[in-house]
């Protein structure tokens, strides 16, 4: 009996993994976007037509711990 629990909460553990780690749908990568900067103007892909470019998108965490 301790066996099957202990096989049935392994299995549903590894079933919990599975799902949190399943993506949904296509990326949308690259096509047309519009951003605003800081002063309100818009940025769009039509403004880097023509030039090189290197584009960062980083997400910025607010670390409190002292």
């Amino acid at each position: 009996m301790i066996f099957y629990f202990q096989y049935e909460k392994q299995r549903l553990e590894r079933k919990r993994i599975v799902e949190m780690s399943k993506g949904y749908g296509k990326p949308k990568v690259g096509g047309p976007f519009k951003l605003k900067d800081l002063d309100g103007k818009e940025f769009t892909e039509q403004d880097l037509l023509g030039k090189y470019s290197l584009v960062g998108l980083r997400r910025y965490i607010e670390c409190t711990v002292r």
